[in-house]
């Protein structure tokens, strides 16, 4: 049984409090305090605690930040309007564990406590077993969002998935493999110095405690990497660093999340050749059509398995669009995920810098997002196309590429 205590008042609150106490079993709700002194010295230490948003920003982060220092194994839940978005990564940077947005019925504030407790519970339980289990080691998934094609919302894609990812208790890292003009740190709103330069600058020292310093911290609990901040730097990237970096990830996370450039240069054809999957990114317009097309021949000469592959439906049933079934016909690839068009939506989204799988969770592009995590943790089915080779592990895919092109 979770025992819930509610820090800070208000009549809707406590309305929801009431209701809760007379009709859960799983949940006990203890009641409510208005001072911190009040919640360290209660009679019985709640495992969660609401704390309402209602207060000042800076007044609400101290408040918080002094539960998680004084009470640091209670998970921290922080009331909001949706309003107040950049109080809630504050919040959460500082150590909350979730958020519920204001106005919530009964039921979503039930169903989010057991939702944040049993992945704080999953984690923890996670954490415990791999500090138990000697010399066995288990690396991360790589995961490639591309298209030959820019301009399809791959960026957006990329980090909205790498959050929902993380929202199932797994250890996310993003990578922005766009290494000339990345939109990671925009999409997410992070700004730092540490970058993917400082990491190959210092490519025979890497281990865990400076590849934890490279990696910028996000409010959602993901790690990322940038991309240079210079133009002038990207020169200093060589496929043989990009590898090694992408290795030592896959080391430490469950699931190494990179928005890959368009453009095939050698860079790009190693992150695509050490991929798990190439989640393919489409739109239903004719360039891009053409342009996967393209990139589907070019894939099966190449080697790469169907199993390798996970088409992406972004923007379906826009107004002007081709249907899903004319595109399957068209590039003889079977869609895995649709997401639907909502460019109003995903507009308002980049522009505050917060993914909508925080922002908006219950729209219906956030949720296709999470259902494309879900395939992903629970094994996805192979965009499986004509004319397609035996599986395979592939290796040197630059060399590979070059010999075929140069054999023509």
């Amino acid at each position: 049984m979770s025992l819930i205590l509610a820090l800070g008042n208000g009549p809707a609150l406590a309305q929801h409090i009431e209701q809760a106490r007379q009709t859960e079993e799983d949940l006990q709700f203890l009641g409510a305090v208005q001072e911190l002194q009040e919640l360290l010295t209660y009679r019985t230490p709640p495992e969660v605690i609401l704390i309402n948003g209602q207060a000042g920003d800076e007044e609400g982060l101290q408040l918080i930040e002094e539960v998680i220092t004084s009470l640091p194994r209670a998970i921290v839940i922080v009331l909001a309007d949706k309003e107040q978005m950049d109080f809630i990564q504050r919040a959460l940077l500082a150590g909350a564990r979730g958020f519920l947005l204001q106005p919530f019925t009964d039921a979503e504030l039930r169903e989010s406590i057991r939702r944040i407790h049993r992945l704080e519970v999953e984690k923890i339980s996670r954490l415990a077993q791999q500090t138990t289990e000697e010399g066995v080691s288990r690396q991360g998934e790589i995961l490639a969002v591309f298209s030959p094609k820019g301009g399809v919302g791959r960026t957006t894609i990329a980090s909205n998935l790498a959050v929902a990812l993380q929202q199932t208790a797994q250890r996310v890292v993003v990578v922005d493999g766009s290494l000339q003009f990345g939109d990671v740190p925009v999409v997410l709103n992070i700004h730092a110095r540490t970058t993917i330069v400082s990491l190959v600058r210092r490519l025979e020292e890497i281990d865990t405690e400076l590849l934890m310093e490279a990696l910028v911290p996000h409010s959602s609990d993901i790690r990322v990497l940038l991309g240079p901040s210079q133009l002038e730097e990207v020169d200093v990237l060589y496929p043989e660093a990009v590898g090694r970096i992408l290795t030592a990830l896959r080391n430490e996370f469950d699931y190494v999340v990179i928005d890959v450039s368009p453009f095939l240069d050698d860079n790009t054809l190693t992150i695509l050749d050490m991929a798990d999957w190439i989640l393919l990114v489409i739109t239903p317009e004719v360039p891009a059509l053409r342009e996967v097309r393209l990139f589907l021949d070019l894939a099966d000469i190449l080697g790469y398995p169907p199993s390798k592959l996970l088409l992406i439906l972004n923007r379906a049933m826009s107004s002007f669009g081709i249907g899903p079934a004319g595109i399957e016909e068209h590039i003889r690839c079977k869609i895995a995920i649709n997401i639907p068009s909502d460019g109003p939506l995903v507009t308002r989204a980049l522009n505050r810098g917060v993914p909508l799988i925080i922002s908006d969770p219950k729209s219906q592009v956030a949720q296709s997002i999470v259902q494309l995590a879900n395939l992903l943790i629970g094994g996805a089915e192979p965009a499986a196309h004509k004319g397609s080779k035996s599986p395979l592990r592939l290796r040197g895919l630059t060399h590979r590429l070059r010999t075929l092109l140069a054999s023509k």
